[in-house]
């Protein structure tokens, strides 16, 4: 269910999304999309650029995201450095840089604060962010491990920032 209990919900009504990618013979990969995330009250629409570039065993990529509202442009960014360790394309470290706010990212979306806190998406989107981290995947035949760290410095109401490290484990299996 998509409600948070005492009717306050937890996922947006809508998310959508499209994205275009296209590479060519030197490695390099672009791509250019749209999000738009709704919830009850607001529309939220963001535009989205991404180049990479394949080097050997290394994968680079830059990718923004823009959101455009009524009085503001709110910008977010990311930095990712994968390097493929094994002959499987499953087996990779990556480190990664972001600042911002990320509409791909689930554990940003902001009903709970909208909802207490009463901010606006805008205003959450508004709200300052940054940090790293740092992704070790491997594929064994029909089984994947992750081991994940990260560390967000936020700001998660306006003008209280916070220290934040998470750490994720993760199994899967594909039948």
């Amino acid at each position: 269910s998509s409600e948070g209990g005492k009717g306050k919900r937890l996922f947006p009504r809508l998310k959508t999304g499209a994205e275009m990618f296209r590479s060519d013979s030197s490695g390099m990969e672009y791509s250019a999309g749209f999000r738009y995330v709704r919830d009850a009250a607001t529309g939220i629409p963001w535009g989205i650029l991404s180049v990479g570039k394949y080097h050997q065993k290394w994968y680079f990529v830059s990718r923004g995201y823009v959101f455009f509202s009524n009085n503001s442009t709110y910008l977010t960014g990311m930095l990712t450095a994968r390097y493929y360790y094994h002959s499987s394309p499953g087996d990779h470290l990556s480190a990664i840089i972001f600042y911002g706010r990320s509409p791909d990212n689930p554990a940003q979306y902001p009903a709970k604060l909208m909802s207490e806190k009463n901010i606006s998406p805008e205003g959450f989107y508004g709200l300052r962010t940054k940090g790293g981290a740092l992704i070790f995947r491997r594929e064994i035949k029909k089984w994947a491990f992750l081991a994940a760290a990260s560390y967000e410095y936020e700001e998660y109401y306006p003008g209280r920032l916070r220290n934040k490290v998470s750490s994720a484990i993760a199994v899967q299996y594909t039948l």
